[in-house]
């Protein structure tokens, strides 16, 4: 059940940006991205299992119909390890996410005219997060649709290239065997990433 979901959350995603694209076609560049995030944890339940901290990467693709603005989506991955709380038994926590997201560079969207090396960044994300956490008392999969928005830097070192530096909030709250209970695996994403284009419509 959980891979027909994924199928068809990928499928749906797919369209919808194949629907921006097409819409935009005759105008902006296609990009490509990559991008590492540590996400930090507030959830005192989560920390005692795997810590404060979790780390992730992002890979994926976005199109920029004028300048200013950003359609993409990406795939990515992060893994989580542990110890149970009484036993000290591994246990770990792996989750797939496929997102979608927008981007606006607000300088460069009202002053077309003017190239800025730093501007600020304003990140719009709709994340698919499928997690499957496995230990010696049982394991629990599932996959949520979560929301996340934030802001941060875009360090522009031409037109086509720029070092995006972004903090954004995003919250997830599947059961957790370990615990019995249901636990928040995510927080505070901290992100950097590269974003090149590579093709000019």
């Amino acid at each position: 059940m959980l891979i027909e979901l994924q199928f068809d959350m990928k499928k749906i995603f797919i369209f919808i940006f194949l629907l921006i694209f097409v819409s935009f076609l005759g105008a902006g560049n296609l990009n490509f991205l990559f991008s590492s995030n540590t996400v930090v944890h507030s959830d005192e339940d989560y920390k005692l299992l795997y810590g404060s901290m979790a780390y992730g990467w992002d890979t994926g693709f976005s199109y920029e119909p004028f300048l200013g603005a950003e359609f993409g989506i990406k795939y990515g991955q992060s893994y989580d390890s542990g110890f149970l709380s009484y036993t000290k038994e591994n246990l770990t926590l792996n989750k797939t996410l496929i997102s979608g997201f927008m981007n606006i560079y607000p300088l460069t969207l009202f002053m077309k005219d003017f190239f800025f090396y730093i501007e600020p960044l304003l990140v719009f994300e709709m994340d698919f997060i499928s997690y499957k956490e496995e230990s010696v008392l049982d394991e629990v999969s599932g996959s949520k649709t979560v929301f996340s928005f934030g802001g941060g830097i875009s360090l522009n070192l031409n037109r086509k290239t720029k070092l995006l530096f972004s903090v954004r909030y995003r919250n997830l709250n599947p059961a957790s065997t370990s615990l019995g209970k249901n636990i928040n695996t995510e927080g505070i994403v901290l992100e950097a990433g590269l974003r090149v284009a590579f093709y000019n419509l």
